[in-house]
C-alpha cells in the first residue's frame, strides 16, 4: 500500500447521464503509481504518474443544446499521459488526445499553484471539416468541408482573471454553403494572433485572416470601455461575381474603429474603393467615411461617399456623392439620403427624407430630383404592401443629355398618382411631350410635334389590369408624316386588348404630290402558361397608293416548343391575295403559303427608296418531321420595272425561282427573261441539318451546314445596250455584250467558282465624264473561291489604250477583297466641253478587310481646261442666330449639339491614296480671255475622305486680254500645300506696257481667298494703273461714265462684290441699265466729254419689244426709244428701232445682224 501500481480495465454498455449517454464505454488505466521519493499523507502517496486510454462508442451530448450527430456518428477515441501532484496542487500533462473520425485534438500543459494557473499548448487538425457543420449553425442539408490546422498557446489563470492565449493556423479550400464567404475563404487561408483577458478586459493583438481574396486585421481592447480597431480588404472583387449572380470588379479597403463606453459605443468606418464596377456601372475611385454614434441604444449614422470618373450605362459623370443621415429612437428610423452627380458645370442631385413610424409604413417626404433641364417632386408612403402619394416633374430639354449619350431632344411633363387599399396597388400616370426628336445611327431621324400619354393599372402587384393610351400628332421620318397616331392598350395581362390608328402622307415620287398613308389594326395578345398567342381582329393599311387589308382575324401563337399560324388571308392592292397556315412542333412540321399577284409597289413600304412596279406569284408548301422536312416553293415575279427610271422606255423583266427541299438536300434554280438579247438562269443544290434553336425551347430546323458540299451553275447573256433600260445608270449609255457560264462548287463557307465571264465589243459612254470607251473585250474565270480578270483592254475612240487585270474573293465573307490593276496608254480620261484629259500610267486599287487602297502614277500627256462664263454672284453666307428653336431642330444645330448624341454608325474601312500626278506640259488652260500653259508635279495620299494633296504647278507661258488690251503672264505657280482643306496657294502675275508705262496685275493669297492687286513700275497708286489699263489714260482725265467703270471694276478686283449699276439694275427690275457714249454727232466732237455720255435704262416688253430710256446732264439730252423684231421666225436677224429726243427730234432705222 505504501507504492501501488493502479491498473484498470472497463467497459459499460448503455451509459447514460442527464448530460450524456454512449451505447458503450470502454476505459483503460495502464500503470498508475505513486512517483518514487514523493511525499506522502498519512502514509499515502501524494504524487502520481500515469497514462491511460479509452473508447466511446454512440456518444450523445444532450447538454450543448447542439446536433452532434455528425462529429459523433464515429467512435471517440482518447488517451493521456502525465503527473499530478495533491501536495502542490500542479500537473504536468505529456500528452492528451481526442480523435473523432478527420478529427484530432492533440495537447499538453501544465498546472501549477494550487491548479490556479494554466500553460497549455494545442492542436486542432481537421481533414474533413464536415462533421462541424453543427458547431457553425448551418441549417440541415448544407454542410462544411475543408481542411484546418489550428495551434494554440494558452498561459495564464483559470479563473480568467489573467488568461494569454497564442493562435496559429490556417483553413484549405474551405466552403461553407455560403457563396460570398466561399468565394472569399477560398484557398489557402493562414491566421493568427493573440488574445488577453485580464481584469474583465478583452484584448486583440495582431488578430488576422490572411487569404488570397480576403485580408482581416483586428486589434484594441474590450471591457467597459472599448478602443477596438479592424481592417478588411478585398484585392479582387471579381472573385464574388458568381456569389452574386453579376459582375464585379475592382479593388475594396474597410477600416473601422469602435470606441467609447461599450453600452454606447461609437463606431467609424473609412471606405477606399478603386476601379470598382458592377451591373453596368463604373467608378474610378470611391471614397468616404460611415460614424455610428450610440450604435446600441439610440444609434445615430451620418454617412458621406464620393466617388470619381462614374459612368452608367451610356452616362458619365466626373463625379457622384451620397450623404445618408439617419437615427432610430424606439425602433423608428428616420432621416434623409442625398445623391449628386457633376458633370462639367452640370449637377444632378436627388434627395428625400423617409421616417417609418411603424414596423410596415415607410414615409418619402421632400423627394426632390434637380438636374439641367429636369425637375421633379413628390411624397410616397409605403404601407401594408401599398404605395400612395403622388410624384410629377418636367424634362425642359432632353437634349441636355445629350453630354450622356441620349439621342433624343424636346421636353415633357409627367405626373403619376399613387393609391391603394387591402394590398391592392392602383397606378395612374400622365404625360405630354412636345418638339421630340430621336436621332438613330442606322436609320433616319424621327421627329414628334406632341405627344400624350394616359397609363393606369389596377392591382399592380396581384392580378394587374393596364389601360393605357398614348396619341401624338406630327410624327415624322424621312419623308413621311403622319398626322396623327393612337395606341390603347386595355385588360388583364394575360389578355391585353391593343389598337392602333395613324393617318399620313408620304412623298409621292418624281415631284408627284404626297400619297396618303394610314394604318388601323386592332387585335388580342393573350399569355397562359408558357403559351402566348396575338390575334390580329382587323388590320388595313396604305402607303405609297399601295393597300393591305386583312379579310378576316388571324392568329400566332408561340410557346412550349410549338409555333403556329392560322387563318392569315389578305388583300393586296386591288387584285392582289396572301394566304397563310403554318405549324411548327416537336413532331411535324406543315406550311402552305399562297401568294397571287402581289404588287411589287408594296415593297417601298419596307424599304422607301425601293420604287418598283409589277407583280408577284408565290407557292409554298412545307410538311414532315421537323428534322427532315421536304417542300416545294415557286415564286414568279412579271412586268418588273424600276420607277426610277422615270418615264424612259424601260423594259419589263419576269422572272421564276423554284425550289425543293427533299430527303435532306435542297434543290433551288432561278430563270430570269427580259427584253430580247436578255437570258439568265442559276441552279444550286445544298444538303441541309437540322439546327436545334439556341435556346432549344422550338424544335431543331435544317439549314446548310458550313462544312455542306454545293453544286450549282450561273448561266446568263445580256445585250448591254439594254441595261439603261432596266436599271438606273444616270444618263450612262453602254454597249456589246456579256456573257456568264459560271460552275459553283466547294463547300457553303468556302464556295469554288469555275467558268468564265466575258465582254464583247463592250462600249461605255458617261454622261457625266464625257469619258468614251469603245472595243471593251475582257475575259474573266472563276478560280477556286474567286473571279480573275485574265484580260481586259479597250480603246477611247481615239488612239488611245486601257489595258487592266485584277480577282475579287468570293470566300472571304462580306469584305470580299479584291485588286485592279490598269494601264492607260495615251487614253482620254476626260471629254467635256470644258475640259479634256489625256494621259498614261497606271493605277491599282485593292481592298481587304482592314481597308482599301488607290496606288498610282500617271502623266498627263495633254489636257485642255476652259474656263467656263462667269457664273450669278454668290450669296453671302449670314451667321444664323437660333431664337427659341423648336427642339426638333437642335440635331442640325452644331451649335447646341454638344456631343454627340447617339453613338454614331462605325466608320467604314478607310480608302488610303497614293498617287502621282506629272504634268510635264500642253496643259492649257483658256477662256474668259486667259490662254496659258502649265507644268508640274502633284502627289495625293491621305484617304479618300481627307486626301491631302501637295504639289506645285507653273505657267510655261500665256496671255490675259481685258477690255482690248493683252496681258504677258509673267509668272505663274500655284502650290498645293496639303492639309485637310484642298485651297491652293497663288503667285500669278501678268504685265502690259500702256504709254510707256509697265502695269502689272498680280494674283495672290489663296484659291478661295484671292488678293488682287495692280501695280506700275513708275509707282503709281492702284486707282492710277486700273485707269491706265481699262481707258489708257491718267484718272484725272476720265469721264464720269469712265470714273463708275473705274469704281465697279475696282470693286470686283478687290473682292468687293458685284458691279455697281449691275445691283442697281436688278433692284429696281430692269434687263439693262448702264452708261452710253453718244453716237453721231456728239461721240464725234468729243465721245470723251462729258456732255457725250448718258445713263440708257432698258426693258423687255415683250420677246420681240425691248423699250430704253437714255438721260444726259443736261434736260435736253432725254430721248425714248423702242426696238422690235418685225418677222423673228423669217428674218430673225433684222429689227426695227425708233427713238424720240426732248428737243422733238427722231429717228428711224433698221438693223441686221449675223451671228456666226
Amino acid at each position: 500500500l505504501q507504492a501501488p501500481v493502479l491498473s484498470l480495465d472497463a467497459r459499460l454498455d448503455s451509459l447514460r447521464t442527464p448530460q450524456a449517454s454512449a451505447e458503450q464505454a470502454e476505459f483503460h488505466l495502464r500503470e498508475l503509481a505513486p512517483v518514487s521519493g514523493a511525499d506522502t499523507d498519512g502514509g499515502l502517496p501524494r504524487r502520481f504518474t500515469g497514462q491511460g486510454d479509452g473508447r466511446f462508442t454512440g456518444l450523445r451530448i444532450e447538454a450543448t443544446g447542439l446536433d452532434l450527430g455528425p462529429l459523433l456518428a464515429q467512435p471517440v477515441e482518447w488517451s493521456f499521459a502525465g503527473t499530478v501532484d495533491l501536495a502542490a496542487g500542479a500537473a504536468d500533462l505529456q500528452l492528451v488526445e481526442v480523435t473523432a473520425g478527420d478529427l484530432a485534438l492533440f495537447g499538453a500543459g501544465t498546472a501549477s499553484e494550487g491548479f490556479s494557473q494554466l500553460a497549455a499548448s494545442l492542436s486542432l487538425r481537421a481533414a474533413d471539416l464536415a462533421a462541424l457543420s453543427p458547431l457553425a449553425g448551418l441549417p440541415p442539408g448544407m454542410a462544411l468541408s475543408g481542411a484546418a490546422a489550428i495551434d494554440a498557446e494558452v498561459v495564464g489563470s483559470l479563473d480568467g482573471s489573467d488568461l494569454v492565449a497564442t493562435l496559429g493556423g490556417s483553413l484549405d479550400d474551405l466552403h461553407t454553403a455560403v457563396p460570398t464567404s466561399d468565394a472569399l475563404l477560398a484557398g489557402h487561408v493562414a491566421l493568427g494572433g493573440k488574445v488577453t483577458l485580464r481584469g474583465g478586459t478583452l484584448s486583440a493583438e495582431g488578430l488576422r485572416l490572411a487569404g488570397p481574396a480576403l485580408r482581416l486585421t483586428a486589434d484594441g481592447t474590450a471591457g467597459e470601455t472599448l478602443d477596438m480597431s479592424a481592417t478588411a480588404e478585398l484585392p479582387d472583387l471579381a472573385v464574388l461575381s458568381r456569389a452574386i449572380a453579376a459582375p464585379l470588379d475592382g479593388s475594396l479597403r474597410l477600416a473601422a474603429t469602435v470606441t467609447g463606453p461599450a453600452a454606447a459605443p461609437r463606431v467609424h468606418l473609412d471606405v477606399d474603393g478603386r476601379r470598382l464596377g458592377a451591373a453596368g456601372a463604373r467608378l474610378a475611385a470611391l471614397g468616404g467615411t460611415v460614424d455610428v454614434a450610440d450604435a446600441l441604444a439610440r444609434p445615430r449614422l451620418e454617412a458621406k461617399l464620393e466617388g470619381r470618373d462614374f459612368a452608367l450605362e451610356a452616362q458619365s459623370f466626373d463625379r457622384i456623392g451620397l450623404t445618408l443621415t439617419a437615427s432610430v429612437a424606439e425602433a423608428e428610423p428616420r432621416g434623409r439620403v442625398a445623391l449628386e452627380l457633376h458633370r462639367g458645370a452640370e449637377v444632378i442631385t436627388a434627395q428625400t427624407d423617409f421616417d417609418r413610424t411603424a414596423p410596415s409604413t415607410l414615409r418619402l417626404s421632400g423627394l426632390a430630383v434637380r438636374g439641367p433641364g429636369v425637375s421633379l417632386e413628390g411624397t410616397v408612403q409605403l404601407a401594408g404592401g401599398v404605395a400612395t402619394g403622388r410624384v410629377a416633374g418636367t424634362v425642359g430639354d432632353f437634349a441636355a443629355f445629350a453630354g450622356s449619350g441620349a439621342p433624343l431632344s424636346g421636353r415633357a411633363d409627367f405626373a403619376m398618382d399613387l393609391a391603394g387599399a387591402q394590398g391592392r396597388q392602383r397606378v395612374t400616370a400622365t404625360a405630354d411631350a412636345t418638339g421630340l426628336a430621336l436621332s438613330r445611327p442606322d436609320a433616319e431621324p424621327l421627329g414628334i410635334d406632341s405627344l400624350h400619354l394616359e397609363a393606369g393599372v389596377e392591382d399592380a402587384f396581384g392580378a394587374p389590369r393596364i389601360d393605357v393610351t398614348v396619341t401624338a400628332s406630327g410624327v415624322r421620318e424621312a419623308e413621311t408624316t403622319l398626322r396623327t397616331a393612337s395606341v390603347t392598350v386595355r385588360g388583364p395581362t394575360e389578355a391585353l386588348a391593343f389598337s392602333v390608328q395613324a393617318e399620313g402622307e408620304t412623298a409621292g415620287p418624281g415631284g408627284e404630290p404626297p400619297r396618303p398613308v394610314s394604318l388601323a389594326t386592332a387585335g388580342t395578345l393573350s399569355t397562359q402558361r408558357t403559351r402566348t398567342s396575338l390575334e390580329i381582329g382587323s388590320l388595313e393599311a396604305r402607303y405609297a397608293g399601295q393597300t393591305l387589308k386583312l379579310l378576316h382575324a388571324a392568329t400566332a401563337a408561340w410557346g412550349g416548343g410549338r409555333m403556329e399560324l392560322h387563318g392569315l388571308e389578305a388583300q393586296a392592292g386591288q387584285n392582289g391575295r396572301l394566304t397563310a397556315e403554318a405549324a411548327l412542333g416537336a413532331d411535324s412540321v406543315s406550311a402552305t403559303v399562297t401568294v397571287r399577284a402581289l404588287p411589287l409597289a408594296m415593297a417601298a413600304a419596307l424599304s422607301p427608296g425601293l420604287d418598283l412596279s409589277g407583280t408577284l406569284d408565290a407557292d409554298m408548301t412545307v410538311s414532315g418531321a421537323p428534322a427532315q422536312p421536304e417542300g416545294r416553293m415557286r415564286l414568279h415575279v412579271a412586268g418588273v420595272r424600276s420607277g426610277a427610271l422615270g418615264d424612259a422606255d424601260m423594259a419589263a423583266v419576269d422572272g421564276t425561282v423554284e425550289a425543293v427541299l427533299q430527303a435532306g438536300t435542297l434543290s433551288a434554280m432561278a430563270t430570269f427573261d427580259g427584253p430580247p438579247g436578255a437570258t439568265f438562269s442559276a441552279s444550286l443544290q445544298v444538303p441541309v441539318v437540322p439546327v436545334p434553336s439556341a435556346d432549344g425551347a422550338m424544335p431543331a430546323i435544317p439549314v446548310p451546314a458550313p462544312d455542306a458540299p454545293l453544286t450549282g451553275r450561273i448561266d446568263g447573256a445580256i445585250d448591254l445596250s439594254l441595261l439603261p433600260g432596266i436599271i438606273d445608270l444616270a444618263g450612262d449609255r453602254l454597249g456589246g455584250r456579256a456573257e456568264a457560264r459560271l460552275a459553283i462548287s466547294g463547300t457553303v463557307a468556302a464556295p469554288d467558282i469555275s467558268g468564265e465571264v466575258r465582254l464583247a465589243d463592250a462600249s461605255y459612254e458617261s454622261a457625266e465624264l464625257g469619258t468614251v470607251v469603245r472595243h471593251l473585250d475582257a475575259e474573266a474565270e472563276g478560280d477556286r473561291g474567286r473571279i480573275v480578270l485574265r484580260s481586259l483592254s479597250a480603246r477611247d475612240g481615239e488612239d488611245g489604250r486601257l489595258t487592266a487585270t485584277g480577282s475579287i474573293d468570293l470566300a472571304a465573307g462580306g469584305t470580299m477583297p479584291f485588286r485592279l490593276d490598269a494601264r492607260f496608254d495615251d487614253f482620254l480620261l476626260l471629254q467635256r466641253d470644258d475640259a479634256t484629259v489625256a494621259a498614261d500610267g497606271t493605277v491599282a486599287v485593292a481592298r481587304a478587310a482592314g481597308g482599301g487602297t488607290i496606288d498610282g502614277a500617271l502623266t498627263v500627256r495633254s489636257a485642255e481646261l476652259r474656263i467656263p462664263e462667269p457664273q450669278p454672284p454668290q450669296i453671302v453666307k449670314l451667321d444664323v442666330v437660333e431664337i427659341d428653336a423648336p427642339p426638333t431642330l437642335h440635331r442640325i444645330s452644331p451649335e447646341r449639339a454638344g456631343p454627340a448624341g447617339a453613338a454614331p454608325a462605325p466608320a467604314a474601312a478607310p480608302w488610303r491614296l497614293d498617287v502621282t500626278i506629272d504634268l510635264p506640259g500642253q496643259v492649257f488652260v483658256r477662256g474668259r480671255g486667259l490662254d496659258s500653259e502649265w507644268r508640274g508635279q502633284m502627289a495625293i495620299r491621305g484617304t479618300a475622305d481627307a486626301p491631302d494633296i501637295t504639289g506645285r504647278l507653273e505657267a510655261v507661258r500665256g496671255s490675259f486680254s481685258i477690255l482690248e488690251r493683252t496681258l504677258t503672264l509673267d509668272r505663274g505657280v500655284i502650290t498645293f500645300t496639303g492639309g485637310a482643306t484642298v485651297d491652293p496657294t497663288l503667285d500669278v502675275a501678268s504685265s502690259t506696257q500702256v504709254e510707256g508705262t509697265k502695269v502689272e496685275l498680280v494674283v495672290g493669297g489663296t484659291l478661295t481667298d484671292p488678293k488682287i492687286e495692280a501695280t506700275s513700275d513708275t509707282g503709281l497708286p492702284q486707282d492710277e494703273v486700273l485707269a491706265m489699263l481699262l481707258f489708257g489714260k491718267r484718272l484725272g482725265a476720265l469721264t464720269p461714265a469712265q470714273a463708275v467703270q473705274l469704281a465697279s471694276a475696282a470693286g470686283t478686283l478687290t473682292g468687293g462684290g458685284p458691279d455697281v449699276l449691275d445691283t442697281i439694275r436688278r433692284s429696281v427690275g430692269l434687263d439693262f441699265l448702264g452708261i452710253q457714249s453718244a453716237e453721231g454727232e456728239a461721240a464725234g466732237a468729243g465721245g470723251d466729254t462729258i456732255d457725250a455720255s448718258a445713263l440708257r435704262a432698258g426693258k423687255y416688253l415683250t420677246e420681240d419689244v425691248f423699250v430704253h430710256v437714255d438721260q444726259g446732264l443736261t434736260p435736253e439730252s432725254r430721248r425714248v426709244g423702242v426696238e422690235v423684231r418685225v418677222l423673228p421666225e423669217t428674218l430673225p436677224g433684222v429689227t426695227v428701232n425708233s427713238d424720240v429726243g426732248a428737243d422733238a427730234r427722231s429717228s428711224v432705222g433698221v438693223n441686221w445682224k449675223y451671228d456666226y
